[in-house]
């Protein structure tokens, strides 16, 4: 009885005997339109009859895979994948959604025009990149705080995964979010490319809200500040700055509240006295519970 127990025991241990485990899914991606990957928990015997399936929602699509390594499996299918879709990798038990891979989506849907909202006095044109979307609402609400939208409006699905809609009227001082879905669940977010943002506050759950502006009227003329001992690049001392982080000290607080520009302002003649010629904020634009 010992002996057979070490027979087992060594067979284990020299791989010799077939874990189930190995077929367990880890990964599944689309690598390409017409090719998914698998990759598997453990090593898959050559020999071994593997049965791969393939399913769109409820529709199975057979096909036959290919190994690739002990441990991975390529599938061609003979239909162009679409990645709005969802396709499910399925052996025995295990099964797992098929994602389109970052390189694959890098390769199809690269954009490089413009994205956000633009406007004019007439109309507001809406552009957002959700190449996986198979459906995407512009809310546009208007005031910052309003829980429900006044109007929504489907945009149109263009090239590289660009939404777009034009919307006719003067819509300047509006808001606005997008309801984006994404295989079959649908989620309310703030448009990443917003040129401006309502304002939030704490005791509020709901997605942030796009501002609409009119950037022409929101870039006061400048002048630039002349530096004693500065006159090339080489001489300027940088600070690198966060607005919250520099004043949130309550014991330095004055007369602003901290967190705001007006509290940062307060400090500029200290750092100023501290040599330092030049200041990086990060960030300057708002962002969510600022």
């Amino acid at each position: 009885m010992k002996a057979l127990y070490s027979i087992i025991i060594a067979l284990i241990f020299s791989g010799s005997l077939y874990s189930q485990e190995n077929e367990n899914i880890v990964s599944a991606f689309i690598e390409d339109e017409n090719t998914i990957s698998v990759k598997f928990a453990g090593e898959v015997d050559e020999d071994h009859h593997l049965k791969i399936e393939l399913y769109n929602d409820s529709d199975r699509i057979t096909k036959v895979p290919f190994r690739v390594s002990t441990t991975e499996y390529s599938i061609k299918t003979n239909i162009k994948l679409d990645f709005t879709k969802k396709y499910i990798v399925k052996v025995g038990d295990s099964e797992k959604q098929a994602q389109p891979h970052w390189k694959a989506i890098d390769k199809l849907y690269t954009y490089e025009g413009e994205l956000g909202s633009f406007y004019n006095w007439n109309k507001t044109d809406f552009k957002l990149w959700a190449p996986l979307a198979s459906k995407v609402v512009l809310n546009l609400y208007e005031k910052g705080l309003d829980e429900e939208p006044y109007e929504t409006i489907e945009l149109g699905r263009k090239d590289k995964g660009v939404w777009h809609t034009s919307v006719p009227g003067n819509l300047k001082g509006k808001y606005y979010t997008y309801s984006i879905t994404n295989y079959g669940l649908t989620k309310e977010v703030m448009d990443p490319y917003a040129k401006s943002m309502a304002e939030t506050v704490r005791e509020t759950f709901f997605t942030p809200r796009g501002a609409i502006v009119d950037q022409s009227s929101t870039r006061p003329s400048l002048d630039y500040a002349q530096i004693e001992g500065y006159e090339k690049r080489e001489d300027a001392i940088i600070w690198e700055a966060h607005v919250w982080d520099i004043t949130v000290d309550p014991d330095i607080q004055t007369k602003a509240p901290y967190g705001t520009y007006d509290a940062f302002s307060e400090r500029l003649d200290y750092i100023k006295d501290l040599g330092i010629t030049h200041i990086q904020l990060l960030p300057v634009l708002s962002y969510t519970y600022s």
